[in-house]
């Protein structure tokens, strides 16, 4: 596996912030072979890097210093420690999902389960919608639509967006949609548009069990109060 490779890229931002920030900030912090890091996160799964990637950015955002926690699941659970137990379990959903996060959240468990190497053989590129990244998910009374799209020029488009209400200040009933992301590819013979067509599918499937397994419906309130503490 490439950690270059584009279907590798949160794993690259994982790699990229450890390479980065983790030693320079912790002095007593030995520096590691990066290209056994390398391996270690490629042997990673998505859910789990998006565990580490959201409990990086919380940490961000508390002022403090997680990258030990992160380097102490990545390395104990590449070297299978019997004895392992996982501190950051299920990160990713601790908090209300950005509309990035939601995304990267079921293209995560999709490409756990195997389903997207079709994808990976063709992807150009898969893009969250910048201008919408922040937007926090407050409310679920919406669908995933995954839309196929001709390209004006080359490549076949997915065309990803929630349809409903997925902010509480939205009335209930609203309609409203939101463009959450793009996943193109280069090529536009048959065989693509059947693959885009089945993948088009699988994150349907992966996003309806996503949001019916994880997202949170607790009041805001009561969020909060949860996520002031570790």
């Amino acid at each position: 596996m490439n950690l270059y490779h584009i279907s590798n890229e949160r794993r690259r931002k994982l790699f990229d912030l450890l390479q980065y920030n983790a030693f320079p900030a912790n002095d007593n912090l030995p520096e590691p072979d990066f290209q056994e890091l390398q391996t270690v996160i490629l042997t990673t799964s998505h859910i789990m890097v998006e565990d580490c990637l959201c409990y990086l950015d919380w940490c961000k955002r508390h002022g403090r210093n997680g990258f030990i926690d992160v380097l102490h699941d990545l390395m104990n659970y590449y070297r299978n420690m019997p004895s392992f137990q996982p501190r950051l379990s299920n990160w990713r959903n601790r908090e209300r999902n950005t509309v990035a996060q939601h995304v990267w959240n079921i293209v995560a468990e999709a490409r756990d389960s195997g389903e997207l190497a079709g994808l990976d053989a063709i992807l150009d590129y898969l893009l969250s919608n910048d201008n919408d990244a922040e937007t926090v998910l407050s409310a679920y009374d919406f669908d995933d639509r995954i839309e196929i799209l001709p390209g004006s020029s080359e490549g076949v488009y997915l065309h990803w967006s929630l349809a409903g209400r997925f902010r509480q200040e939205q009335p209930r009933g609203t309609d409203a949609r939101l463009h959450i992301a793009t996943i193109k590819t280069l090529q536009t013979d048959l065989a693509t548009y059947k693959i885009m067509g089945t993948v088009a599918g699988i994150l349907e499937y992966f996003s309806i069990k996503y949001v019916g397994n994880n997202l949170r419906h607790k009041p805001d309130d009561e969020l909060r109060q949860e996520n002031t503490s570790v």
